[in-house]
Order: structure tokens, then C-alpha cells, then sequence
């Protein structure tokens, strides 16, 4: 991350312009083709991925300080190129790095399933999936420039199915994030962090299952309720919305009408739904009605 970023000065074409004539003209080793940029809720302040590891195992420390080294000069070579020649980055300073180089991608295990290119961009949906994802194929050149993207279908996604996350001939061992059973262009999709989450909850939940029904991973029962058809209509949620349902919202303004505290409330919903709201949450919805409330007070009165 970088810091005093004059957004208002910034170019993003001429950014990629001189990026690609330093590259052509050797002042820029990196072999990435462009400048990842993110802009930061801070104000001035920019994310930057764009650095580009090539040939380097990371199988074993030497390796893996090779790949750091290298990555620490790609970061400071891209920061002085971009104070030394773009508009509003004149000012700039490092703000911070990684703390260490992140790894793409590695070894994999061979499951008792691998999932490949044609699961993900056919929106394949599997019998045992405990995981879903739509992000695209994104693959990085490993021998140098260039970026490969394949969408999957607008509007759908694929499932990752639960003997991805089996090793072939082992019956107590399961894997979950990156390392699961894929090819290399499927690797590419389900890589991404929120995938490799939903497949490490799904792992934790049937290694859960195995304890409870005294029974190995390769005979967990994957027989839970879900969309396998992909007939789930997804619903948009506006931006601060906190529920899809007025249910809850029209419980608590009742309780609010009749007088309760908003611990009270909170506790009411605890002992009812099962689940724990905040007060801040409960003022938040008690808020709502705030402005009806003015209207009320407001309302002209009729004549006596």
C-alpha cells in the first residue's frame, strides 16, 4: 500500500502507457503486462498487485526467500517508477508489503474427483457439493506476460464437490482451500479466498459429521438439503440492508411500541429465533420509524 496518492491528478491510461514503454525499454523487469491498482477506503491511500513471481519453487526455505527477495524488489521498483514518472504520485511513500509473498499456486492432492475447466465454465452442479463459486478461470502466465480470463455463465455458478477434498486411498484425511483436487485451469477459479473458505467450512463440517457418527471421512453421508439445480433465485441486498425478510423488523418494532428496552427486545429475540442481536442493531431498526414518528407529531390538526 502506498500513501499520498493525488487521486484527482491520477491517469490510469498514462500509468499503463509508461509502465509498458519502461518494460520495452528494460527499466521495468517485472513481467507482469499491466499495474493492478485498487483504490482504498483511506483517503490517498492505493493497494497495488502487481507483482510476479516466475521459477521459483516454494517447496523449501531457500526457495521461498528467493521468491520474497524478488518480490521486495518488483514492490520498490513499481513504487519509484510511479513517483518518477505519473501524475499524483509525486508524494507518495510505502506505506506497508505482505508480510510474506503469496504463494498462487503449488502442490495439489490427487482426489477421489478433480475438478477441471469444463465443471467450472459449464456451471457443472455435483450431488456432493459442500462449496460454491462463480469467480472466472484467471491465469497468470508462469512463464511470463500475460493474463487468461474465462467467465463463467452470467448470473450462474459451478459446486465443488466433497471428494475434492478426499485423497485417493486415504480414509481420515481431508484437504480444503488451494490444495484440493483440480487441474490447473480449474485451480485458477476456485483459488480465490472466499471459495477457499466455503470449501475449509465444508471440510470442518464433515470432519464434525465423522466425530458424531463415529464413521471415516469417506463415509460422511453429503445428504443435506440445497439447490442441486441451480433453481435458487438469488436476491439483491441494498447497500447498510441487514434482513431480506421484514418479519423480524415488524417483531421488534412491535415490542419497541409496546414499551420494551432494547435489551429486552434483544433478549425476547434471543429466547424466540435462537439467535443474538445487538442493541445497536435494534436501535438501527427502531430508527426507521423515526421519521413516520415526525410526520405524526407534524400532521396538521383538525378544527375543534
Amino acid at each position: 500500500n502506498i500513501i499520498n496518492v493525488d487521486y484527482d491528478k491520477v491517469d490510469p491510461k498514462e500509468i499503463q502507457q509508461k509502465y509498458k514503454e519502461a518494460q520495452k525499454n528494460g527499466k521495468i523487469k517485472n513481467p507482469r503486462e499491466d499495474v493492478l491498482r485498487f483504490r482504498h477506503m483511506a483517503d490517498g491511500v492505493m493497494h497495488l498487485n502487481s507483482t510476479r513471481v516466475l521459477g521459483i519453487t516454494p517447496m523449501d526455505a531457500e526457495g521461498f526467500s528467493k521468491a520474497e527477495m524478488e518480490g521486495r524488489k518488483q514492490m520498490y521498483e513499481l513504487f519509484c517508477f510511479l513517483k518518477e514518472n505519473c501524475k499524483g504520485f509525486e508524494n507518495i511513500e510505502l506505506l506497508m508489503s505482505g508480510a510474506q509473498i503469496g504463494v498462487r499456486e503449488s502442490r495439489r492432492i490427487v482426489g477421489e474427483y478433480t475438478l477441471t475447466a469444463d465443471d467450472i465454465l459449464q456451471a457443472t452442479k455435483f450431488d456432493d457439493s459442500i462449496a460454491r463459486g462463480n469467480y472466472p478461470i484467471d491465469i497468470h502466465n508462469p512463464s511470463g506476460t500475460g493474463t487468461y480470463m474465462k467467465d463463467v455463465p452470467f448470473g450462474d455458478y459451478y459446486t465443488i464437490p466433497y471428494r475434492c477434498l478426499q485423497p485417493v486411498g486415504m480414509k481420515n484425511l481431508l484437504t480444503a482451500g488451494r490444495p484440493i483436487s483440480s487441474t490447473h485451469e480449474a485451480h485458477a477459479s476456485h483459488r480465490v479466498m472466499n471459495i477457499c473458505a466455503c470449501v475449509g467450512h465444508g471440510a470442518g463440517a464433515a470432519a464434525g459429521l465423522a466425530v458424531r457418527n463415529q464413521c471415516s471421512f469417506g463415509e460422511v453421508d453429503i445428504d443435506v438439503p440445497r439447490d442441486r439445480k441451480g433453481e435458487f433465485e438469488p436476491q439483491l441486498v441494498k447497500k447498510q440492508q441487514t434482513l431480506l425478510s421484514g418479519d423480524i423488523e415488524g417483531k421488534i418494532l412491535s415490542m419497541y411500541a409496546k414499551g420494551m428496552s432494547q435489551r429486552d427486545i434483544a433478549d425476547t429475540i434471543e429466547d424466540i429465533y435462537g439467535f443474538e442481536t445487538s442493541e445497536s442493531f435494534i436501535s438501527d431498526v427502531t430508527d426507521k420509524i423515526l421519521p413516520q414518528i415526525e410526520d405524526w407529531q407534524n400532521r396538521p390538526l383538525d378544527e375543534v
